[in-house]
């Protein structure tokens, strides 16, 4: 975190006096889960526990960054903000409570996951610790995804002036896991169509 926070202080010094609008982070999730499923850089396998602690730190070196130019480059007068890739869903059914609420938790766990903390109340969704402990209590585990101390949650707290949506498609959604091993998609406990 602490290379990310000099370089973006390099980019205030030099380019802040014309640049008045900065993206920290685009797409995090893009980077979290496929880079952690192994279908992307960094090609790592570990689906449990590897999407949520990697969009734990890019969460927390956010927040560092908009401190820092909040208390040091405040006179530029630039905001900052955080893009998010994400799907829309809708319930597949809309008279079934399960499909709303599937599409719901998509949602969270889309969106919630990195927008709930800087706008909300500096933590992740509540659907989405409460899934993710309940599928690790499924295996018999602890919760994989990463808990933010006092101190973490007041510098997520509104660190951003906007947010960014990066929107490419929308699915419908119904209960059920999106596939046998426990991970990132079948924390959702949704499938989407």
């Amino acid at each position: 975190m602490n290379d990310f926070k000099e370089y973006a202080d390099v980019l205030f010094n030099n380019f802040g006096d014309r640049v008045k609008t900065w993206i920290t982070v685009n797409s995090p999730g893009e980077y979290c889960v496929p880079g952690y499923m192994n279908q992307s850089a960094p090609g790592v396998e570990r689906p449990m526990d590897g999407p949520y602690i990697c969009g734990h730190n890019m969460l927390l070196s956010h927040a560092e960054i908009y401190q820092l130019y909040k208390s040091k480059y405040a006179g530029q007068n630039g905001r900052i903000g955080m893009t998010i890739l994400g799907t829309w869903a809708e319930p597949r059914i809309w008279a079934k409570d399960d499909d709303i609420e599937a599409a719901w938790r998509h949602l969270q766990f889309q969106f919630g996951w990195f927008a709930h903390p800087m706008f909300i109340d500096g933590d992740y969704p509540e659907v989405m610790k409460a899934m993710i402990a309940e599928k690790r209590a499924e295996l018999g585990q602890n919760s994989d995804l990463p808990v933010f101390t006092p101190e973490e949650k007041n510098l997520l707290k509104g660190s951003a002036d906007f947010i960014g949506l990066n929107y490419w498609d929308g699915f419908m959604a119904h209960t059920g896991s999106a596939n046998q091993t426990c991970a990132y998609l079948c924390d959702q406990d949704h499938r989407l169509k």
